[in-house]
């Protein structure tokens, strides 16, 4: 089950919109988190009212669950049982946050400690005792780049498990009340009948949403016992470059302190931070005018990753950091986050990101980039208002984006604007999007294709059988209209037509999904950028270069399939055969894993391109491999391998070829909760050759890492 199933446990549906109150039990004596529900949970607040979200929507789940909540000053601690049969339960050990966590039986845990709607803490912990944490955004978005420190154990008899969760109040942003209210949710997946089960149903057309929590109100004289928290680490590195016989040995230190003034606000403080690279990243298949962006993994930044959404902020500009100062603050209706940078290179950066939201009608928020240079700054600023109607099915939206373009001394704007349906069943909208010519934020956000003008519309209605063969049918068209920005009256047209199903081929396949997408023919275009045989009236603008616009007319095709992730053995295919400028193409992305037991899994994916060629597009061949195993040795201690070949060849450049062979080995092992050892092997070889020219080696080398930290609070 990847991360998009692990979201789907929280669309949560319902008849009312009311909510439950549960009067918050506090506990004298601390539980022993084994996984045991001892005699001192029959005093807790129970929550046992339970229904179906899928596949039967309202209907009574076909195992009990039980959820219990009770708290002291300093902790809250949370409990699940879970009725099954022992041989029926299917889990997987991992390391923490890993998609391998969700793909069997698992609970999650939700909580609303400042009881605005705002942002969420989410604990899942399965039955082979992995974690994945993370925080849900307002609008239900789920993140796993937060982690906080709690304790949990897991306990399996012949009828049924049980899970001990305990979060202390040091981890977590809560309110500055002597009494106060909390929204909370229990859920659970029984993979067995790939049922989704919640102790608390919502407005069934409408995906989850914090301000529809149950709450346990009263809970009273909260505190946090420490208000500092430091990590610091030690990392050494061996690298070897087998080309110039010259090992080079690294030693690095640094760390974090966590400083929490009240229990809502927190100060991250950081100087020469760790971000060696652990594993190696997903090579990715790009033949776009735009460079291949890789998603944002260091903690100093994830730590917001309930702030910046979309493009309006992108950290991976922010290479070597020297210092880092962080202040976050959640309020009933605001918060905000304000982060300073200084870089090896004595760059400046401020990222400042301002939400006001009941989160009921309306949000508002402005998010800022900055980059102080040594002979200019650059900036992005980025407004956002939202509004809601009908219960939040309609939804309202503006964005206003400007950016400072040095080379030209003027400013560069963007705009996007919707309004948009969403129902159970129906989903149809309208949406703009507005590039002027040279907008381009990628100095402090993303990299963005400028000059552009998109007007798009689009239609899918869902026909659901929770119980049959086709559980869910959805048929969709989208039409986009494009045009430049300057000068406009470049208009092309494409169309989307959508089947997209997930059925349920057995209680032993499980539910597998296959979305068909096909683009018939109309008058699209692509950017050509060689433009010196071409009349100055036909050629235009952007911020990458000039180009002119091109037809490629031509039908398309696309196939998605996946099988169910929590059975044993699977399988991920996407393939498609969109031209690219003017030439045939096929891609091909796949994915096969093999689960050995509950502490294994290997994993072969495949990415595949061959572009046939034309007169504006090379012949191009690219092959992806990428071999992974991993071998959970038990909930804390975990083994990863990583093989991944990559061969790309240019038949008409002299039958050019480039071969990239990269290997990574990873034993982490977290003997403190929030505290790591890491062993790290990387070996990287980079080669080419021609017809003309025998392969040569570029590049050629190893490292070894160790990498060591610890969390202390005081």
């Amino acid at each position: 089950m990847k991360p998009v199933i692990l979201s789907i446990i929280f669309i949560i549906m319902s008849f009312t919109n009311t909510f439950t109150q549960h009067v918050a039990v506090k506990t004298e004596h601390k539980p022993i988190i084994d996984g045991v529900l001892e005699d001192l949970w029959s005093g807790a607040t129970k929550f046992e009212s339970f229904k179906q979200i899928e596949p039967d929507i309202l209907a009574e789940p076909t195992v009990k669950t039980e959820g219990y909540f009770f708290y002291d000053t300093e902790n809250i601690y949370m409990a699940m049982k879970l009725y099954q049969k022992k041989n029926t339960i299917r889990s997987n050990r991992g390391k923490k946050d890993s998609d391998l966590i969700s793909e069997g039986d698992f609970v999650t845990f939700a909580i609303d400690p400042m009881n605005n709607g705002n942002t969420a803490y989410f604990f899942t912990i399965n039955a082979s005792n992995a974690l994945i944490d993370g925080t849900i955004a307002e609008d239900g978005k789920l993140t796993t780049e937060w982690d906080g420190i709690f304790y949990s154990g897991v306990n399996i008899s012949e009828d049924f498990w049980s899970v001990e969760i305990q979060i202390p109040l040091n981890s977590i942003s809560f309110q500055d009340k002597e009494v106060q209210d909390w929204g909370i949710i229990f859920n659970r997946y029984y993979a067995q009948n790939q049922e989704r089960i919640t102790s608390r149903l919502v407005d069934i057309h409408n995906p989850f949403r914090l301000t529809n929590l149950d709450k346990v109100i009263d809970l009273a004289g909260l505190k946090k016992s420490q208000n500092f928290r430091f990590l610091p680490y030690l990392y050494s590195t061996n690298e070897s470059n087998f080309l110039s016989q010259s090992p080079i040995y690294k030693g690095k230190t640094g760390g974090e302190i966590i400083y929490t003034p009240s229990s809502s606000m927190l100060i991250l403080a950081t100087v020469n931070p760790d971000y060696a690279q652990i594993e190696t990243d997903k090579a990715i298949i790009n033949v776009s005018d735009l460079p291949t962006e890789y998603p944002e993994k260091r903690p100093f930044f994830t730590a917001s990753s309930d702030f910046y959404p979309g493009a309006a902020v992108n950290t991976r500009n922010i290479i070597d950091i020297k210092a880092g100062l962080k202040i976050r603050q959640f309020g009933e209706l605001l918060k905000y986050d304000i982060t300073g940078i200084l870089d090896y290179d004595e760059n400046k950066w401020f990222l400042s990101n301002i939400k006001l939201s009941d989160n009921i009608t309306y949000l508002a928020e402005i998010i800022g980039g900055f980059k102080n240079h040594k002979l200019r700054n650059d900036y992005n600023i980025t407004s956002h208002i939202h509004g809601w109607f009908y219960d939040k099915r309609l939804s309202i939206y503006d964005w206003f984006g400007t950016i400072n373009n040095t080379a030209r001394n003027k400013n560069e704007f963007e705009t996007v604007n919707a309004i948009k349906w969403k129902s159970r069943f129906l989903d149809a909208g309208i949406w703009t999007h507005y590039r002027s010519k040279y907008y381009n934020p990628n100095v402090v956000g993303w990299n963005y294709l400028s000059n552009l003008f998109i007007y798009k519309l689009w239609l899918n209605y869902s026909i659901i059988n929770e119980t049959g063969f086709f559980r869910i049918h959805t048929f969709g068209i989208t039409v986009n209209y494009n045009d430049l920005t300057s000068p406009r009256g470049n208009v092309y047209t494409t169309y989307d037509l959508v089947s997209d199903n997930i059925f349920h081929l057995s209680d032993y396949l499980g539910n597998w999904s296959l979305r068909l997408t096909f683009t018939p023919k109309s008058d699209q275009k692509f950017r050509h950028r060689k433009v010196n045989n071409f009349p100055t009236h036909q050629i235009f603008e952007d911020e990458i270069s000039r180009f002119v616009l091109i037809g490629e007319a031509a039908n398309s095709f696309e196939m998605e399939i996946q099988s169910d992730y929590s059975k044993n053995l699977g399988v991920k295919l996407n393939y498609n055969n969109r031209k690219v400028r003017q030439s045939n193409s096929d891609n091909l992305e796949t994915e096969v894993y093999r689960k050995v037991g509950s502490s294994s899994i290997i994993k072969y994916s495949l990415a595949f391109i061959n572009i046939a060629g034309s007169p504006y597009q090379n012949k191009f061949e690219q092959i992806i491999h990428r071999l992974q195993i991993e071998y959970n040795i038990n909930d804390k201690l975990n083994i990863r391998a990583i093989i991944q070949p990559n061969i790309s060849k240019l038949p008409n450049e002299n039958e050019y070829e480039n071969i990239i062979q990269a290997y990574n080995l990873t034993v982490s092992w977290e003997y403190l909760p929030g505290s790591f050892l890491y062993f790290v092997y990387n070996k990287y070889k980079n080669s080419e050759q021609t017809a003309l020219q025998s392969q040569a080696v570029l590049e050629n080398n190893q490292s070894f890492i160790l990498k060591f930290n610890k969390s202390f609070s005081f």
